[in-house]
C-alpha cells in the first residue's frame, strides 16, 4: 500500500521558478531511493498538453513512523516557471512514486520488489 500526493505548489525566485513538493508514504520498509516523477499541466495552456512542465524528485531517506508499519517522507522539487503561472492559477499534477520495498521477514522472504503509486489531482498555485 503506497500513498503520495502533492501538497505544495508555489512561486519561487521572484515568480520565475515553481517549488512542488508532497508526501510520500508506504507500509513497510524502503531499500534505497525513492523516486517521484511528475507531470504538471496548467488549465487553459494548450501548449502544456504537448510540452507540460515535468520535474522528478528524489527522496533518499523513507523512515518508518514510530510505534507503525507505516514509513513517509517528504519530497521537493523546483522546476522552471516555463508558462509565467502566476498566483492562483489552477494546475493539474500527475505523479507517479517508484520504491523498492524490502521484503516482510519470514521463513521465506520474498525479494525486494518494485512498488509503484500513481495519482491525478487538481493543484492551485500559490
Amino acid at each position: 500500500m503506497a500513498a503520495s500526493n502533492f501538497d505544495k505548489l508555489a512561486l519561487r525566485d521572484n515568480r520565475r521558478k515553481l517549488e512542488v513538493g508532497g508526501v510520500f508514504v508506504t507500509q513497510g520498509d524502503v531499500i534505497g531511493d525513492v523516486t517521484v516523477r511528475f507531470v504538471l499541466i496548467p488549465d487553459k495552456v494548450p501548449a502544456a498538453l504537448t510540452d507540460p512542465i515535468i520535474g522528478t524528485a528524489r527522496i533518499t531517506r523513507v523512515r518508518r513512523l514510530p510505534n507503525s508499519a507505516i514509513s513517509q517522507a517528504r519530497f521537493r522539487k523546483v522546476v522552471n516557471n516555463r508558462f509565467k503561472l502566476p498566483a492562483g492559477k489552477k494546475v493539474r499534477g500527475i505523479g507517479i512514486a517508484v520504491a523498492v520495498k524490502k521484503p516482510d521477514p519470514s521463513d521465506h522472504p520474498d525479494p525486494p520488489a518494485f512498488e509503484t503509486f500513481t495519482w491525478c489531482v487538481d493543484l492551485e498555485v500559490t
